[in-house]
């Protein structure tokens, strides 16, 4: 047999024999991280997390010991090497010992001297109680600045910024507990004194009144600027010193935790504040990111107290206890509180109440809200909610469902209390016919085809229906099963077979593409009567699917009947 050419012969075996245990660990390494982060942790459980990573950091141990094992000689003479170097290390340090002290003594000096100043200001702000908060504050601070949503940068991370009254809303629900405490907003620096409110000096703890004001100037309600960490270190600062108000403030605030957000401190605050009074009711039962009815009759007491004051974040919590928890008792209350935040611009609340009114349920919080109506649509209602957009919105977008789909709904089919306008409808639905949601496109484009075909509002052009219908086709959705979010709930019939755009492959864009020319030829073949009736059938089925309320289609007119 021929020896193989050196020059021949595969590097990397030739490395890995070499070098065996040193490839293990580099190409066994991460393929143990692999699987137990794909397979092995999925299964096992957050449980288990520990006895992971000791297998995982265990592994370069392991081949270390293999290593060991096999080249002992080796090591031991590199052992002498390396006892070799150090006296000479200690020889030279021997010889140079005048120099390594002066270091030494140096360092020894800034440790002490830190420690000292550390201790000066333990002394300085009451203690290690007091020290230890300020810690657990920056921490907090700190691992803010690092996540996704950095609080201290709250005004850019405010929910629908830029989106006027919605933002507003926002800003008001996370800031709110500032205006239970003082009158008076501070709009200038000029009304602080700063240097007594902030300094970095051990043994100057501050003006508490003067850093109450600076952590209010760090809120403004007209631009929604907000920084909490600065306006926090404040409060604690102020706190810490004995101030009421401050420790109050604190317990309120964002950042609330530590000996003044106990429930034995809370307890003995003006509980007559409603935003201690949310507080401490969260404090009773440990209410945070819980939906169901506090067990505790205090809990609830105090949470109701402060959403009747109008403390936005206790109606939010409440009407979330009352939906979770339905009962056509507490109707009355979920009517009442989804109305008022709806009216303060939430965009939640806002957008419950109008669909709720219109009928349109396909979320758990619009059917419960609907039942409250007894079942049935309050559409003069609806249309008011719609004539009221918030300002500064997307919503006032004339594209956007709520400028184009829902009114010219309205329009078309005399819904409540509105004349019937096929014309006003017809231009509606052309608003959202290039629009910003897609989800509605389909359906406009479907009332604008139907529509000139029977010459509602239009006049009657069966051609430029046929095109428009064509159009639908291409606009409407083709999905894999109706569970997918992307459905559209439509059929279509068309020469005796049911169109559902519903198609197995729906990733091939090929047999997609075929789908459509099928549906379109088909179309183009029927005559103006079968078309109608896909049109109609169309319509129905889009929009039970997009309300989510079948019994609604079979009692109300929605093809532009005359009422």
């Amino acid at each position: 047999m021929k020896k193989k050419p050196k020059g021949k012969q595969n590097w990397f075996k030739v490395q890995f024999e070499k070098h065996p245990y040193l490839y293990t660990f580099v190409i066994g390494w991460p393929i143990l991280f692999y699987i137990i982060g794909e397979f092995i942790d999925p299964i096992v459980g957050y449980r288990f997390d520990y006895v992971l990573v000791i297998i995982f950091f265990s592994f370069p141990f392991i081949i270390f010991f293999l290593w060991f094992r096999k080249n002992k000689l080796t090591i031991k003479s590199f052992y002498k090497e390396i006892k070799s170097f150090y006296k000479k290390i200690k020889s030279f340090y021997k010889r140079k010992k005048k120099i390594f002290n002066r270091i030494y003594y140096s360092f020894g000096a800034t440790f002490a001297l830190v420690a000292i100043y550390l201790i000066a200001v333990i002394i300085s702000i009451g203690g290690i109680t007091n020290f230890k908060e300020r810690v657990e504050l920056e921490y907090s601070i700190f691992q803010s600045k690092r996540s996704t949503y950095d609080i201290c940068n709250f005004s850019e991370h405010v929910l629908f910024r830029g989106f006027g009254d919605f933002t507003r809303f926002e800003f008001k629900y996370w800031t709110q507990y500032f205006d239970y405490f003082e009158e008076k907003e501070i709009k200038y620096k000029s009304e602080i004194n700063i240097k007594k409110a902030n300094s970095f000096l051990p043994f100057y703890k501050g003006d508490p009144e003067e850093q109450i004001k600076l952590a209010r100037y760090y809120k403004n309600n007209e631009l929604y600027i907000f920084n909490p960490c600065k306006s926090t270190r404040l409060l604690l600062k102020a706190a810490h010193q004995g101030n009421k108000t401050a420790q109050e403030m604190f317990a309120a605030s964002l950042y609330g935790f530590g000996q003044y957000a106990k429930k034995e401190k809370v307890k003995d605050m003006n509980l007559k504040n409603p935003a201690l009074a949310y507080r401490y009711a969260h404090l009773l039962d440990n209410l945070w990111g819980k939906s169901e009815t506090p067990k505790n009759p205090e809990a609830f007491k105090y949470l109701k107290f402060s959403s009747d004051a109008g403390y936005l974040r206790a109606k939010e919590d409440l009407l979330s206890i009352y939906i979770d928890n339905f009962k056509m008792s507490n109707c009355k209350s979920i009517i009442e509180i989804n109305n008022y935040l709806a009216e303060q611009k939430s965009f939640l609340n806002f957008n419950d109440a109008l669909l709720a009114n219109m009928g349109r349920i396909y979320g758990d919080r619009q059917k419960k809200i609907y039942k409250c109506l007894g079942s049935k649509p309050n559409f003069p209602k609806a249309f008011s909610i719609l004539e009221n957009l918030p300002r500064h919105t997307w919503l006032q977008n004339k594209s956007s469902s709520y400028r184009s789909l829902y009114p010219a709904l309205f329009y078309l089919n005399g819904w409540g209390e509105v004349n019937q306008n096929h014309k006003k409808a017809y231009e509606l639905f052309n608003n959202c016919n290039e629009g910003v949601h897609k989800s509605a496109i389909p359906k406009c484009i479907a009332y604008l085809s139907y529509m000139n075909f029977k010459g509602l509002g239009v006049e009657k052009n069966s051609d430029k229906g046929l095109d428009l219908a064509i159009k639908l086709i291409e606009k409407t959705p083709i999905t894999k099963d109706k569970e997918d979010s992307s459905a559209s709930g439509s059929v279509i019939p068309c020469g005796g077979t049911q169109y559902d755009f519903i198609l197995s492959d729906s990733d091939d864009e090929e047999k997609k593409s075929q789908y459509r020319k099928l549906i379109m030829a088909c179309l183009n073949k029927a005559d103006e009567k079968a078309n109608i009736k896909s049109l109609e059938n169309y319509i129905k089925t889009s929009m039970v699917d997009h309300f989510k309320n079948p019994e609604l289609f079979e009692t109300i007119n929605y093809l532009g009947e005359p009422q």
